[in-house]
């Protein structure tokens, strides 16, 4: 796990709403915001980051920015569920210290989780690492105070934070006699999800009426982590006694932290109270040890890892989207390829019928032809014979009229030759194809 041997130092959870003066991706507008917290920082410090947009840019879409000197990284990843964006960044910075303790290496997380356009849920998270395997001591824990970017993000002209509908502030409420019922409003909101503080007044020894804790101090310390309020003055007490359960009562100096999501079967030990004789005992041991113990309880607790988003959160966020896709590709395509075999066998069906018509058909064309050469061939003989029967009637013809020239010559004659002479000349006459005489034989 990236946080193993971390002592969380702050963390916070709040809602951001993107403002009037909003450039339309309230994701950018966190980003320019740390941005400017995270360059100028450096910038101080002589190991700048790059500052042109192009790479925040980059950044934003999962790219990791390195200070000049390397030792500062920012990593970072990006996911699209749909239309919402889910986003994380981790902020490496180098490790630090007096010469003879074991450096502190510092890592701050943000996690960004789009709930309705320009609208967004922030965890955040910065802790420290006193580097393991350092032989000689530890540096003392470091100071309460606010991450710059609480206060960059806060006070931004483009974002507003809330926290359930109430608008983190790092001052107190301050309550007079008359204003039991805002406070009970405040303390019973059922839908309330972050704890609140109430520091009550006392009769001192000098007899004036104060509280046994600063409560600027307390708001300071759990900035973003509880609604600190308080009342210095025993008139307010006064109207508690009269009016609040006793289950949610506090008075004479005590302090209460009344959990998040009361219910009125709420039994008061849910609601924890340190009394004024604790407190003084606390104090008499040291003056800072009730306030480590608050921030100990509101400000460093390990089971905000639970809900903090993280870039190894987002990166399983996208692997699993990732997947998600892909199972309902594979889906799809599965129910495509059986649309597609449906389509074929289909296909295949019409295809076989019209195999079927196509083959009938062309047996039906085959005979056809079949019939149509043997009537071809017929009539070919038919005309053949005809030619034939045409010849020999020309023949008959030809033969008669030679006939009938010979008996027309023969009617020229009116007896018969008498003499050989005559005989030739009847016959050279009328025979001239067929026999030819020369002067010998005459």
């Amino acid at each position: 796990m990236e946080h193993i041997g971390y002592k969380v130092f702050y963390k916070a959870a709040f809602d951001l709403q993107a403002s009037k003066n909003s450039r339309g991706d309230i994701l950018w507008d966190t980003i320019e915001e740390i941005r400017y917290w995270i360059t100028v920082k450096y910038r101080k410090k002589g190991d700048p980051l790059p500052e042109k947009t192009q790479v925040w840019s980059d950044w934003k879409r999962g790219k990791t920015i390195r200070s000049k000197s390397g030792q500062v990284v920012l990593y970072s990843c990006f996911c699209l569920d749909e239309q919402k964006c889910y986003w994380a960044c981790q902020i490496k910075e180098p490790p630090a210290g007096e010469v003879g303790f074991a450096p502190r290496e510092w890592m701050t997380e943000i996690g960004f989780c789009q709930t309705e356009p320009g609208a967004a849920t922030i965890t955040l998270i910065t802790a420290y690492l006193d580097r393991p395997g350092f032989i000689g001591p530890c540096q003392d824990d470091p100071d309460f105070n606010t991450p710059g970017i609480i206060h960059r993000l806060r006070h931004s002209k483009r974002l507003s934070c809330s926290i359930n509908g109430y608008v983190p502030t790092d001052k107190p409420l301050h309550f007079v006699p008359g204003q039991y019922y805002d406070f009970w409003k405040l303390v019973s909101n059922p839908l309330r999800e972050i704890p609140v503080v109430y520091i009550s007044p006392r009769t001192m020894d000098d007899k004036t009426e104060s509280t046994l804790l600063d409560p600027e101090y307390v708001a300071r310390i759990l900035d973003m982590n509880a609604i600190v309020c308080y009342a210095d003055s025993v008139d307010f007490s006064r109207e508690m006694t009269q009016l609040c359960p006793q289950e949610y009562a506090c008075y004479s100096g005590s302090i209460r932290i009344y959990a998040g999501h009361p219910r009125e079967t709420d039994d008061g030990r849910r609601h924890r109270l340190i009394t004024a004789n604790q407190l003084l005992k606390m104090q008499d041991q040291s003056d800072s040890m009730i306030y480590e113990i608050l921030r100990r309880a509101l400000v460093q607790d390990v089971h905000f890892y639970d809900d903090l988003f993280t870039v190894e959160n987002c990166r399983r966020k996208k692997d699993a989207l990732t997947a998600q896709k892909r199972i309902r590709e594979l889906k799809e395509r599965e129910q495509n390829s059986t649309s597609t075999a449906e389509e074929i066998l289909n296909a295949a069906a019409d295809s076989e019928q019209e195999k079927r018509h196509i083959e009938e058909t062309l047996l039906e064309t085959q005979i056809r032809n079949e019939t149509l050469q043997q009537e071809l061939d017929d009539a070919r003989k038919e005309i053949k014979n005809a030619n034939v029967t045409a010849g020999i009637y020309r023949e008959q013809a030809a033969n008669y009229n030679e006939v009938l020239s010979s008996l027309e010559k023969m009617r020229e004659f009116h007896s018969y030759p008498s003499d050989a002479k005559s005989v030739v000349e009847y016959i050279s006459l009328h025979y001239s194809d067929r026999f030819f005489f020369h002067r010998a034989s005459a």
